[in-house]
């Protein structure tokens, strides 16, 4: 007879399939070959996402974006898993009172577009969270991302799809708040003043910009927000 252990059985559902995909086969070169690489660069912080531990580990000269979308399964499989690792546990209710500090006079009035948000995970959970606030909700990514999302039919009708890139400027004017999680930790500097400077040039007086994100400290980091820095760093 032949049988799950209780490992293989961890593989069995498809979110901890992408996860284990995530971590080995993308993430996995970079970091084997972390220590060479910082050698190789005399020891210096990574700033460049065209050339750092992932393309070294890999042999390429895609970034990570341009490397998925070479081939669609390794796409499904990034989307699959930031979905999942972002509605676990708590953490999937961003801290913020959305239904005190955001107002809508209409439905037709755009109250929140999460910019850069995947398959619509955090709009879902802040919907599920507060469901009479007024206001359409928009999740904006990439068009393969959005494809993925719609093709998944994860979202309910109430939020919206947009393909949109966060390097050219926010096509949606004057909504009551613009929201980016685990955003901002992917980009350096250089990177993250354009992203800003493309949601400002959108907003009105009324407009808000909320950034949900992670900050390390210096010292006496927890574990397994150190291994997420290191994540980042081989990215």
């Amino acid at each position: 007879m032949y049988a799950h252990s209780h490992l293989s059985r961890i593989l069995s559902t498809g979110p901890n399939r992408a996860l284990f995909y995530m971590h080995n086969t993308i993430l996995g070169p970079g970091a084997m070959s972390l220590n060479q690489y910082l050698e190789s660069h005399s020891f210096s912080n990574p700033t460049d996402h065209h050339d750092a531990p992932f393309q070294y580990g890999h042999k390429t000269t895609l970034d990570l974006w341009a490397y998925l979308q070479e081939k669609p399964a390794r796409s499904k499989f990034f989307n699959e898993h930031m979905r999942s690792s972002a509605i676990v546990g708590s953490s999937a209710l961003p801290p913020f009172p959305f239904s005190t500090k955001l107002k809508c006079d209409s439905d037709e009035e755009v109250l929140l577009v999460d910019v850069g948000g995947g398959k619509g995970q955090a709009l879902q959970s802040i919907l599920k969270a507060y469901p009479n606030m007024k206001g359409r909700m928009i999740v904006q990514d990439l068009p393969e991302v959005i494809q993925d999302a719609e093709s998944s039919a994860h979202l309910p009708p109430s939020i919206e799809t947009m393909a949109s890139n966060f390097f050219k400027p926010q096509p949606v004017k004057g909504a009551k708040a613009y929201f980016m999680r685990r955003i901002m930790h992917d980009w350096g500097d250089k990177e993250c003043k354009l992203i800003l400077k493309n949601i400002i040039s959108s907003m009105t007086e009324d407009s808000k910009l909320l950034i949900n994100d992670l900050v390390l400290p210096q010292e006496g980091c927890h574990r397994r927000m150190a291994l997420n820095d290191i994540a980042m760093m081989i990215l």
